[in-house]
């Protein structure tokens, strides 16, 4: 697991410039807001290091991931051609409304809005839960690969299911 080394920080206006080391490189993040507000999120930066969360910040959309992924799994024979096809039209209906959301900004909230977005639509539960499905897949390949920290699809599935159950 690769340890944090060295934190620094830098104080100017109502900002900080926080440095630290991770996986042999710099990183440098600033915060806006109190000192006690840096001190926090170089808290957070560095227990995230030390448990091995950290991942390396990167410009990948959600639906490049999507490409990427689909592209990959055909490739593998993982998937026959029928099923690229199917995955590239969930593809689709994913990419309009968070393919350009930058991989690691994705939400659950993003999630959920984007599911209430396909409903107002008029869309099938059925279509909706198998292009979450394919979501939560790609986002699965992307934890396994550290470009991001949680996968949100998976998330925001798990607490549609509780609630549904409760009202049970």
């Amino acid at each position: 697991m690769p340890l944090a080394e060295s934190p620094r920080s830098r104080r100017a206006h109502d900002a900080d410039e926080l440095c630290w080391r991770a996986d042999g490189r710099t990183v440098t993040k600033t915060i806006r807001g109190s000192k006690r507000d840096a001190q926090a999120a170089l808290r957070a930066a560095l227990s995230a290091v030390d448990r091995g969360e950290h991942v390396k910040p990167s410009k990948l959309t959600v639906s490049a991931l999507l490409d990427e992924r689909i592209a990959i799994w055909r490739a593998e024979g993982r998937i026959t051609a029928r099923t690229a096809e199917t995955y590239a039209a969930a593809a689709k209906l994913i990419g309009q409304h968070l393919g350009q959301i930058h991989l690691q900004r994705l939400t659950t909230r993003d999630v959920e809005g984007w599911h209430g977005a396909l409903r107002a639509r008029g869309l099938a539960a059925s279509t909706i839960r198998k292009a979450t499905h394919l979501l939560g897949h790609a986002l699965a390949d992307a934890l396994r690969h550290n470009l991001v920290v949680r996968n949100v699809a998976r998330e925001q599935g798990r607490r549609g299911r509780r609630q549904h159950a409760s009202r049970s």
